[in-house]
């Protein structure tokens, strides 16, 4: 998962290319060996917000010798290899917004990446096969979390600014990314967030891992047992000494059969920049930012284009494993301004 907000949108960045261009990507028909066959008792580790199962969650996963996938009671058919790669079959639930990439078809078994319909990465399910059955039984099935409404996404957010003020001072806009919808405190350096349902934090007094609160219905009900500060008076959000800037990204792209997709990139408000002469802190940054998305990062090569007191610029290159796709390679360039 990624260590903040500002780590995901980083994060979701380097999947951009294959997101949106989702259509360009080869696709053919994968054909599980009998030796993966059977019936898995796995366990989800959670890398990134999205998915419905939790951290931690004890899933039962059953491979048919007919290539379907059968999830706590869930079947899919139809597994493909992407670009060419053979190690790994891809079950896609389109309306449900996720795939499940089943590794290693080359070998022995490793894992099951857990991934939206676009491959973003949201976590792994681990452990191991433990019968030969094929019987995919429907009473595990889990319950399909319930998003939260328009409504009570603004009521969290009203909550939270009257009951906590010095948490989550009044004044933010709320904003969406992906599967977020969000606000973002400078004062305090803290992002309230709702996803599927649940509501997360980081920054701040939170800290730079996110907080998974629980859901909106608990999280709401938790807060109106707080009292209403006293309105006599303005209460002063804390400060907390932040030099915030504004980051922008592009780049391009490549890996063995998507050759130098240029992007535009995204854009991130109120962030603090590193500090360009710690060239450790810049290789700490971008391993950090993309955990859980882009393993076996490499050849991190740095050049820095500007280092100013109003802009701070820098190109990255290096080579990592994404995937669905393989090894690819990521020509970056960081441009933080105030």
């Amino acid at each position: 998962m990624l260590a903040s907000i500002r780590h995901s949108l980083l994060a979701s960045f380097v999947c951009l290319a294959a997101s949106t261009n989702i259509v360009a990507q080869t696709q053919s028909p994968a054909t599980v060996p009998a030796s993966l066959v059977g019936t898995y008792d796995l366990t989800y580790d959670s890398i990134n917000p999205g998915a419905s199962f939790a951290n931690g969650d004890k899933v039962t996963v059953v491979v048919g010798s007919d290539n379907s996938f059968c999830i706590n009671g869930e079947s899919l058919t139809s597994p493909v290899l992407l670009n060419g790669n053979p190690a790994e079959a891809v079950w896609f639930n389109t309306p449900a917004n996720v795939a499940y990439a089943l590794s290693n078809l080359t070998g022995s078994f490793n894992e099951i990446n857990v991934l939206s319909a676009s491959l973003a990465f949201y976590g792994q399910l681990k452990g191991s096969k433990v019968s030969d059955s094929t019987t995919c039984s429907t009473a595990s099935a889990p319950a399909t979390p319930t998003p939260a409404t328009a409504e009570l996404i603004n009521q969290v957010f009203s909550v939270a600014e009257t009951k906590l003020p010095e948490f989550f001072p009044g004044g933010a806009i709320t904003l969406t990314f992906e599967n977020y919808t969000y606000r973002f405190y400078p004062q305090t350096a803290i992002y309230l967030a709702i996803s599927d349902g649940s509501v997360f934090l980081l920054g701040g007094a939170f800290g730079e891992a996110i907080v998974n609160a629980g859901p909106v219905s608990t999280v709401l009900a938790t807060l109106e047992t707080y009292p209403t500060p006293s309105t006599g008076g303005t209460v002063t959000p804390p400060t907390t000494g932040l030099d915030l800037w504004n980051l922008s990204i592009s780049g391009s792209f490549s890996s063995a059969f998507i050759q130098n997709i240029a992007f535009t990139g995204i854009t991130v408000s109120d962030i603090p920049a590193p500090d360009l002469n710690d060239t450790n802190a810049i290789n700490s940054e971008i391993n950090t930012s993309l955990a859980g998305v882009a393993s076996g990062i490499s050849s991190i090569s740095i050049t820095v284009i500007n280092n100013s007191a109003s802009q701070r610029t820098f190109d990255v290159r290096f080579n990592a494993t994404l995937t669905g796709l393989g090894a690819v390679t990521y020509n970056l360039r960081y441009d933080y301004t105030r």
